[in-house]
């Protein structure tokens, strides 16, 4: 299995740094905020499933694809 290519890990690095600022910053706001996001995640994901396996289509409900889809919006 090959490695991570390496801007993978830096693009990866400065979202991390970004985030710990914002948290830092404002930890309270920061905490609702992800959470706000996790959540809408979760329900436009299961919306897509819902409406997707009418289509065969399907995209996997984990920790990370809900946070993406809340954080940087549905696909």
């Amino acid at each position: 299995m090959a490695a991570m290519p390496l801007w993978i890990w830096i693009v990866g690095g400065i979202v991390a740094i970004v985030a710990l600022v914002q948290m830092l910053r404002r930890p309270g706001q920061a905490f609702w905020e992800i959470a706000k996001a996790a959540v809408l995640g979760l329900v436009g994901l299961y919306a897509v499933n819902l409406i997707g396996q009418h289509f065969h289509f399907h995209i996997g409900i984990n920790v990370v694809t809900m946070f993406v889809a809340g954080l940087l919006g549905l696909p």
